[in-house]
């Protein structure tokens, strides 16, 4: 059943049955996961640069901080402008194409929101602490990049090929493997760098989930499914959503 006669007012469509949707809006949905995913990841990359003591010129002082978070949304924004009309944005399961910028927009902010949560000074701090802050803001950065990428590779694919549900499942099933073995890589390097209690935070394993629950807040963004999100439930019967808030080889455990 084509996605558009499940769609109900704009709100997420069934994950087993969302995709299969007119090749004509190929670029559209392909430019709504890269602009949020470029927002949120270049927002995560600014505060590990800060927490690392790289960032050029007065970049992590509040203002140019703010100047710069404000550029990547922007960007994000101009992205889908360039690439989306209204009538493609309504066949991809937003309510208009205002709504898909807004949707982006607010999932870069709270992304931000949740970084600042957990490096309120993105300064570098010298010493032990120092290097472990800096452990954590580029582990963060990694994570969030890879399961980005892995999620939306995924629901790129899906949105324009016809599959059955058991492999629907299946194939998120095994992304969310690879992002789990990506975060239990993670939590060793932060575990050598880090002694208990230095970052001030949760224990890395504790850390690192949550990372993974962000980037699944960013896609849910971006793809009008319900599979993978961090929607407030809406039954009055659902548990209470943790708050909505914003915090490859190469990414994992390396320098950018």
């Amino acid at each position: 059943m084509p996605s558009s006669q499940l769609r109900a007012h704009g709100g997420r469509l069934p994950f087993l049955f969302w995709g299969d949707f007119p090749r004509v809006h190929l670029a559209c949905q392909r430019a709504i996961g890269r602009a949020v995913a470029q927002c949120a990841v270049g927002a995560q990359r600014l505060y590990a640069l800060c927490a690392a003591g790289s960032a050029t010129g007065d970049l992590c002082a509040p203002l140019p901080r703010a100047e710069a978070l404000e550029s990547l949304r922007s960007a994000a924004l101009n992205v889908i402008d360039r690439h989306c009309s209204e009538r493609s944005t309504v066949q991809l399961g937003f309510l208009a194409l205002v709504e898909a910028q807004a949707d982006i927009s607010r999932a870069c902010s709270q992304l931000d929101r949740w970084v600042r949560g957990w490096f309120p000074d993105p300064t570098a701090v010298p010493g032990a602490q120092g290097a472990c802050t800096e452990a954590y803001a580029r582990a963060s950065l990694a994570l969030l990049r890879f399961a980005t990428n892995e999620y939306r590779r995924l629901f790129d694919w899906l949105a324009f090929h016809r599959s059955p549900p058991n492999q629907r499942n299946q194939l998120l099933a095994e992304r969310k493997a690879r992002v789990g073995d990506a975060a239990r890589r993670l939590e060793l390097v932060l575990q050598r760098r880090c002694s208990d209690g230095l970052f001030g935070g949760p224990d890395p394993a504790t850390f690192l989930s949550e990372v993974a629950r962000q980037a699944e807040c960013v896609v849910g963004a971006a793809y009008v499914q319900d599979a993978l999100h961090c929607d407030t439930p809406t039954s009055a019967d659902a548990p209470p959503a943790a708050p909505a808030s914003r915090v490859d080889r190469e990414t994992l455990g390396q320098n950018d």
